[in-house]
Parts: C-alpha cells; structure tokens; sequence
C-alpha cells in the first residue's frame, strides 16, 4: 500500500476502527429503539426521587444475554436528575451485610466528606484511614465488631448529610444490581432478601425513604428473586403489564437499521440501503451481534476500501465471513453452557416445538425439560426415578443460557427463542453428534428456512 494510502487509513482508523465495541456492558455509539423503555424506567424511578419520594416500584430489566441489558440500565442512571446519588452493585458485594453496606456508603458519599462524629452519632461506625473507606462497626476489635444493619446504612445515606455534618432530607438514593441473576448462594441470597425487604419496608407508609432499586439479570432472574419473597410480585410486578418489569428482546428493523447507520454517519460514513437490510438478516436485531456485525464492517472498509467513504454490498460482503465466524464462536460457546448443565436433550425438545409454532407456554416448557432429562439419564442407563420428572435444572439452564425467554412472572407466559438462530446450531450440532440418542430427535426437528425469532411473538422488541 503506498503511503497515502496508510496515511488515509490511518485517519480513517482513528475514527472508526473502535466505533463498534462488541463487549459485556460496552455502550454502544447509538441506543436505538430503547426510548420508550427509558421512559419507562424514569417514570417508575426518577420522577419520584427528584420529587423526594420513595418509588412505588422496583424495576427489573431481564432478557437474553446481549440484548444490552447493562447498557439500557447504565444509559437510565446517565439520565438521572444530579441530586439523586446512585450506589452500583454485584454479586460480590453481596458477600455479607457488612461489606454490602459498607459499598453502599462509600459509594453514595463518593465525593463528600463525612465528618467523623456523623459517622459516629448516624451509624456508630469508625473511620478506617482516609478518604471515604469506612469500617462500618463499633470499636476496633474483632471481638466487639457490631456491624450496621443495611437499613440503617440506606437510611443514612437516603436522608445525606450537609456540608456540617447535620442531617438532612430529600437526598435520593438509587441502588442499581447488576447482573442479580448471579447473587447466588444461601449466604448472598440471605443478605440480597434482607436488602428487599429493606428497600420495601424503606418505601412503607411511616418510613418513606426516598430510595429506589433498579436491578439487570437473565431471564430467570424474576424467578431467582420471587424466591427471596413472595413481595417481590408487588416490587416488580408481572411483564409485560408493568412498567417496572421491563422484557429485553431484540430490535426491530428500523432500530437495528439505525444502530449500525447513524453512527457511521456521523463520522461521515454512509450505508448503503441492501449493507442495512444484509445487518437485519445477519443479525435479526440481536444487540450483541448489531455490534459485532458493524465492527465487522469497519474492518472491512479499513481493509478493502481505506479511502472510501461509502459502505456497499462489497465491503460487506467481504466482512460477513469474520462475522459469521464470530458468530459461529458465541453459539458454541452457550451450546458448550448446556451440554455442560446436562440440558441439550431438554433444548433440542423445545426447540422442535418452537421451530414449528414460534413459542410455548410455561406448562408446555416444563413438560419438555422433564422429558429431556429423563432422556438423558435414560441414554446413562440410569433409573428414571432418580430424577423424578423434575426438569427445574433444564429450564433454568435453557433460560440462562438465552435459548428461551419469556415474559417472566405470568402464569400465561410464553416462551420463544432469545438468541437468534442459537436453536438452529443446536439442531445442526446435534444431527452431527456421535450420540444417537441426540441425533434421533434432530433428524425428527424440521428447520424452516426463515428462523421464527423474527416473525414469532413481539416479546421485548422495540416498538
């Protein structure tokens, strides 16, 4: 290449080559389709505590993952009103109590300074150093560690401090879980149900905390919370009734459109119209793929046509084969996931199913996973009664792996594919496999030449 060539793709590069990000919780350069869900989560969440008010709701963002369930949660927390402090939260902090409220605290104070005696006369807590690393407790001793209670953690910071120290009202405080679906272990579980109920009781007629919850998990993280009480229902409610229990599905064409052309375009670079329409086929609005198909697409243009500013069908189409191989790699990977879990009987069951009617009820979901273990310790050669037709595992391995979702909560609920085509690499695996028992319901699986993730149910698409 000569060098003015380099030099344009060097200036190309610089604006382009990282546009596109496919990674965990990366935002990406255009939030396309996702407006009204925002509007959403400010209604529930926002309008209140910039009033001073505890939310009535708790919000739960769920979905497959790659449908940018982080992105939409961080973009909502960008948007708050400036008063309203945010205390961001993962499975590690939930550990114990103490380190729980302790993140709580240094987090919702980052940035104030907290004179040692309110400290003290609020929480009774020690100073440990300097800064805002606090020891929450009495004394110094191990011995006489009298940890605060998370209550009484959230309480503090909800009401705040002033510049002297003094308490004050109306100081917002909006705790955001991400990734609540991995909060798992009795000790965790027991410390995530305290802080529940302590957000719930925060919000009574009496207390009236102005403290809000906003949590993002997998799809089975509505059913991980139901089991830390049945007031989860009223916190969250059922999707897709409630504005609070916000369903993360795909795109629809128009968004995926948008998510690939408008970044570009601002850096000067069009799309042609078939390139936009090869992006829904390749991606069929699938977040995570939306980003790796455009990354895809900007090496290609640095690649084959540095001095263009025009995307067309040839720098596509020289760009699908990176694409396709990526894609090809996260299949495998979730595919590993249920091969793993003991559940691939369970999802090519259901996949026979959804490939022919687009979805099925939670019954019929969980008729399939009991069918599928009990194929599979049958092909072991093992007793079925040791299984007990309880297919609970399966289904919580086909949803937390993407293959299905649904509208979590609803004993009407419906389940459809959650990542597209993942189903069809499943089926062709299997008919592969060296393992007749997989290979006899393949063979029975009739794959339609258009997977159904597109023309089934709306669930959690963009409007």
């Amino acid at each position: 290449m000569s060098a003015m060539g380099n030099a344009v793709r060097q200036a190309n590069s610089s604006d382009i080559d990282v546009l596109f990000n496919p990674s965990a919780g990366y935002p990406p350069p255009e939030l396309a389709g996702r407006d009204r869900l925002l509007g959403c989560i400010a209604q529930v969440l926002a309008r209140p505590l910039a009033a001073g008010k505890p939310p009535v709701n708790a919000v739960l963002i769920h979905g497959a993952r790659g449908t940018g369930k982080t992105c939409l949660m961080n973009e909502a927390l960008r948007r708050l009103p400036p008063r309203i402090k945010v205390a961001h939260l993962d499975a590690d902090d939930f550990l114990d109590a103490g380190r729980l409220a302790q993140t709580i605290i240094n987090q919702a104070t980052a940035g104030r300074s907290i004179p040692k005696r309110t400290l003290h006369v609020s929480l009774g807590a020690a100073v440990a150093g300097t800064g805002m690393q606090l020891s929450i407790g009495k004394g110094d001793g191990a011995a006489s560690r009298n940890i605060v209670s998370l209550a009484d953690a959230v309480g503090f910071c909800a009401h705040g401090v002033d510049e002297q120290g003094d308490r004050m009202d109306g100081a917002p405080l909006l705790l955001a879980v991400d990734e609540v679906h991995a909060v798992q272990g009795q000790s965790r579980e027991s410390v995530l149900r305290s802080l529940l109920n302590c957000v719930q009781r925060g919000g009574a007629a009496g207390a009236q905390m102005p403290v809000g919850l906003i949590m993002a998990g997998t799809p089975d993280a509505y059913g991980h919370l139901r089991s830390c009480g049945t007031f989860v229902e009223r916190m969250i409610g059922v999707a897709p009734f409630k504005k609070s229990n916000i369903p993360l599905g795909c795109l629809d064409e128009a968004a995926t459109h948008q998510a690939i052309a408008e970044p570009l375009a601002q850096h000067g670079v069009q799309v042609d119209g078939d390139v936009l329409e090869s992006a829904w086929k390749a991606t069929m609005g699938y977040p995570y793929f939306i980003q790796e198909f455009g990354a895809c697409l900007c090496e290609s243009l640095l690649e084959h046509a540095p001095g263009s500013k025009v995307i067309d069908s040839g720098v596509a189409a020289a760009a699908l084969p990176s694409f396709e191989g990526q894609k090809r790699q996260r299949y495998e990977e979730r595919r590993m996931e249920l091969q793993d879990a003991g559940s691939l009987e369970a999802g090519l069951l259901v996949a026979q199913v959804v490939f022919k009617k687009g979805c099925i009820t939670a019954d019929q979901l969980k008729r399939l996973c009991n069918a599928g273990v009990g194929m599979r310790y049958a092909e072991k050669g093992e007793s079925v009664s040791e299984w007990a037709a309880n297919g609970t595992d399966a289904m919580a391995a086909l949803l937390h792996s993407g293959l299905v979702w649904g509208a979590n909560g609803s004993r009407s609920a419906h389940y459809e594919f959650g990542i597209p085509c993942f189903a069809r690499h499943i089926a062709e695996y299997a008919a592969s496999s060296d393992m007749k028992h997989l290979r006899d319901i393949a063979q029975s699986i009739a794959i339609p030449d258009h997977a159904p993730e597109v023309e089934a149910s709306s669930l959690g698409r963009s409007p």
